[in-house]
This record gives C-alpha cells, structure tokens and sequence, in this order.
C-alpha cells in the first residue's frame, strides 16, 4: 500500500511538471491557462494522496512530521488560491458568476503554478529521507528534454498566431 500511495504521488508530479512545462512554452495566455488547468486538478490529487499516505507511514514506524508540515502548508496554500477554480473551472466546470469566472481565470498565473508544482515536487522528496522501501528518487520525465516536443510546441503556437478567424466557446 505504501509503495502503490509513494508511485501514484510521483506519477502526479509528473504529470504537474508536464503540464507546466506546456503551460510555459505556450505564448498564448489562453492555450496555457487552458492546459494550466490540470496542474489545479492534480495539485489536489496529490494533496488527497499525500494525506491518505501519512497514516500507514507512521504505522509503519516512520517519522513523518517533516512530511506531515509540508502537505499540510501546500494544502492550506492551495486551498487559498486555487481551490475554487480547481473545481468551478478545471474539474468540474460549474457555473458560475461570468466576472467571478473571468477572476479565476486570470488567477492562473505561471509563478503560482510553479509554487504548487515545486512544492509537489518538496512533499515528495521529504519521503528521501524516510528510505522508505519502494520509494525512487525524483526524476524529471524524460519527455520534458525531448527537444522535438519544443519544436512541435513551436509548429502550434505559429499556427495559432496565424489564425484569421475569430473563434469563441465556452469552458
């Protein structure tokens, strides 16, 4: 259980690196934010997943008050940026107030996302120092040096500013 709780929790940075790294590379603000999104759902993930992975630790006989203080800081975090939009915009798309839609939106900001991605990041690596069986350092995914995907994020972006058309929708 413990091993299955640690690799889902890598698994979800993963994808919050992932998805900034797009989110960064992007120069349309809404194409960004759209992908930006999914750091918001998985930010939460992993908070739930991190929670559900205190218990059986310390059972196990670990010491997890450094793990313990660094979800608990990140979940009150996110709870105070991100929570509503996690779940009016990015996860569920309720209904809401269009100007209140419209601030959450624009609360989306890279140097946010990029505190909740590096603090995903901390709450794993305080398991480095539980050794913990089954738990596997930290590696930045292997896609996020593939070169070809910056050219195929270039090739988008070029063909998104080309855009002669006016397109609308709804989220």
């Amino acid at each position: 259980m413990i091993q299955d709780r640690i690799e889902k929790l890598r698994f979800i940075i993963e994808e919050m690196q992932i998805s900034f790294h797009l989110a960064t590379k992007l120069t349309d603000s809404f194409f960004a934010r759209t992908i930006a999104r999914h750091i918001l759902v998985r930010a939460e993930n992993l908070i739930a997943h991190a929670r559900s992975l205190r218990r059986p630790l310390r059972d196990a006989g670990f010491d997890t008050n450094a793990f313990h203080t660094a979800k608990e800081a990140y979940a009150v975090e996110f709870e105070r940026y991100f929570k509503v939009a996690r779940h009016k915009i990015g996860a569920h798309v309720q209904d809401l107030d269009f100007g209140k839609r419209i601030e959450l939106w624009n609360d989306i900001e890279i140097v946010k996302l990029s505190y909740f991605v590096d603090g995903a990041r901390e709450i794993y690596d305080c398991l480095a120092g539980l050794t913990v069986p089954g738990y596997l350092p930290y590696a930045v995914p292997a896609e996020l040096s593939d070169t070809r995907i910056d050219e195929i994020l270039q090739q988008i972006q070029r063909s998104l500013d080309a855009r002669t058309w006016v397109e609308m929708g709804t989220d």
